[in-house]
């Protein structure tokens, strides 16, 4: 037995290694799909930051909840990066801090191919931001309904905050930071809501927009 000793040792050493090593794997490529996924909330505060900074925070409402309706039908809240509102209209943004080559010819799922700092390619599904943020839109209509306040014009706009980033196919609705930044700019000119029109929607907004808590528990009771 005392001769086989050494041998089990190393076997149970060669095992021990080997689920650290994939435990280590898996959380790196965990960790990895995160960075891919969202270099996120910083990218969202910066974007939300630069657009109070050019259109007043009062006009920037950031990371609102409101009630949406999901693809199944479902009456859920949805999270709504920043609305902002205008002398003319109204402005939902999605913003994205993807980054590497997106197909973008799906209607429901785009899918991102990105090489990592390794050197190692990653591919990921995500949801159309584009459709996901028309329900933004419809959410926001909703809420003036419910509210009495006549709806302005209300555009869709999908912000990649990242300049590595290539899609293979072009929308409208998809801007660069800086570009999101002069096209607002360019709908800010015209002047055909009063003050008073923009604080009542500024306070129909806000008045249907729980704490995220509140809707995050709302979501798990009712998914």
């Amino acid at each position: 037995m005392e001769k086989f000793a050494p041998i089990i040792m190393c076997a149970i050493f060669v095992l021990i290694a080997y689920g650290l090593m994939k435990l280590t794997l898996k959380i790196s490529a965990a960790a990895t799909k995160k960075r891919i996924l969202a270099y996120g909330r910083p990218s969202e505060n910066a974007a939300s930051a630069l657009f109070c900074s050019q259109f007043g925070e009062m006009n920037v409402l950031t990371n609102k909840w409101l009630l949406c309706q999901d693809t199944r039908g479902r009456k859920l809240y949805t999270e709504i990066d920043d609305i902002i509102v205008l002398p003319s209209c109204i402005v939902c943004v999605e913003v994205k801090s993807l980054v590497g080559n997106i197909a973008s010819d799906g209607e429901y799922m785009w899918h991102q191919s990105v090489r990592t700092r390794t050197g190692e390619m990653k591919e990921l599904d995500f949801a159309n931001p584009i459709l996901q943020n028309e329900r933004h839109v419809d959410a926001v209509k909703a809420v003036l309904e419910k509210e009495n306040v006549p709806c302005p014009p209300i555009y869709n706009m999908v912000v990649f905050t990242s300049e590595k980033v290539a899609f293979s196919h072009e929308h409208p609705q998809i801007y660069s930071l800086a570009d999101s930044v002069e096209y607002i700019k360019a709908l800010s000119k015209a002047r055909t809501l009063s003050t008073k029109q923009r604080l009542d929607i500024i306070r129909a907004i806000n008045h249907n927009s729980p704490k995220a808590s509140r809707a995050r528990a709302y979501n798990e009771r009712n998914a």
